[in-house]
């Protein structure tokens, strides 16, 4: 059956019926919905630009660690704490052979006292390249040492 108006009768209501329901979508909030959707893009946004600075601080450290060898730090600070101890220790390296580990600090102490002593003397001959001759003039010359000797050098 249709009406008039050629619709059928499936939008008829019986008095049995509750109210009719409003339509749908009748009364659309568009500052809702514009508000929805730029919190929807905002926040797609924050999550990329949160996203992409995790990935290249963690891929510049992945490369820093695989590159420029910061793995291989650990084996370093130990060598480093360990010699740093044996340098700074006094102790004795081979008793028989009277060789002993000091502190510089320590051994040049020693030698000052030891150069202090009666009958000792710090005058040494003179082993390094003569100071008055240009540079590149000394190999295979002789030359006199600061206490008037005179040697022959060979450097090549």
């Amino acid at each position: 059956m249709s009406d008039h108006h050629g619709h059928d009768d499936w939008f008829r209501h019986s008095s049995d019926e509750a109210l009719p329901q409003q339509e749908h979508a009748a009364h659309v909030n568009t500052t809702a919905i514009g508000l929805t959707l730029l919190a929807i893009v905002f926040g797609v946004l924050f999550t990329v630009v949160v996203l992409s600075m995790y990935f290249v601080q963690y891929a510049n450290t992945r490369k820093a660690q695989m590159n420029e060898g910061t793995g291989s730090a650990e084996a370093y600070l130990a060598y480093r704490d360990q010699s740093a101890a044996q340098l700074g220790s006094l102790e004795w390296v081979d008793r028989a052979a009277g060789t002993v580990n000091m502190p510089l600090e320590s051994a040049m102490d020693a030698v000052v006292a030891e150069y202090g002593l009666p009958g000792m003397s710090a005058d040494a001959a003179w082993v390094g390249p003569d100071a008055s001759a240009p540079r590149g003039e000394s190999h295979g010359s002789a030359h006199n040492t600061p206490h008037g000797e005179e040697t022959a050098r060979s450097d090549g």
